[in-house]
């Protein structure tokens, strides 16, 4: 639904530039959202649980894009006409994988990775995964991560007090386009939606929803539904 909305908002803002239906200041805008609605989506997914967010990034783009054990490296998944990885350094260097050596990118302990595949997903949303094993880590990187994104995902078993204190100091146009991602095995912390700003609470097994996206003969739509995999589509 929303990929649909993006579609005619951007068609009938198209019209409007092209009949020159807009003032000089209006066409500056414009051209600036069409931009946007017209490139990848930019979802960025927060949390310390590394396992839980690789897992919930690969339910996204449909496909094993990361290993769940791959640790807690920031990464990016965009697009790309085939598989390559640019792997960044702590001293900055850089090094490029392609094809089959892509799943060496994450040895030698990156920083940063880069991935790119030719994925259907990839051509409507881009996701950058930032991750950390405490959640002061998290503090240290939320901010530059989260700037540039449209939709906001946080992941994790609970939602606790030093999770709110990071949350809240964002700007309110990043947490009203915000989710509260949890896992179906634990207590939801719905309570904590009415001050956080999070659009919406999600339960979602990715592991569960993956496994019945990825059944012989086709999707199981009932399983699928059940893993939270339909809520987070």
């Amino acid at each position: 639904m929303v990929g649909d909305i993006k579609t005619k908002t951007a068609a009938r803002l198209a019209q409007a530039l092209k009949r020159g239906r807009l003032s000089a200041n209006a066409e500056e805008m414009a051209g600036q959202c069409l931009k946007r609605l017209e490139s990848p989506l930019r979802l960025t997914i927060l949390g310390t649980n590394s396992t839980y967010a690789n897992r919930l990034l690969n339910l996204l783009v449909g496909a094993k894009c990361v290993d769940p054990g791959a640790g807690h490296v920031t990464m990016q998944v965009m697009h790309n006409d085939r598989p390559a990885a640019v792997s960044i350094y702590a001293d900055e260097t850089r090094k490029t994988f392609k094809d089959e050596d892509i799943i060496s990118a994450f040895d030698g302990n990156p920083s940063r990775v880069r991935l790119g595949y030719d994925l259907p997903s990839l051509r409507k949303i881009s996701v950058l995964r930032v991750s950390a094993d405490t959640i002061g880590g998290l503090a240290q990187s939320i901010r530059w991560s989260v700037m540039p994104s449209d939709v906001v995902l946080w992941c994790g078993s609970k939602f606790g007090d030093a999770d709110k204190k990071i949350w809240a100091a964002l700007p309110a146009r990043i947490r009203d386009h915000s989710y509260l991602i949890q896992p179906l095995d634990g207590i939801a912390a719905a309570e904590t939606l009415d001050d956080s700003g999070f659009f919406d609470l999600l339960r979602i097994d990715p592991r569960a929803a993956m496994a019945a996206r990825e059944r012989p003969g086709g999707v199981d739509k009932t399983s699928f539904k059940s893993a939270g995999g339909t809520a987070l589509v």
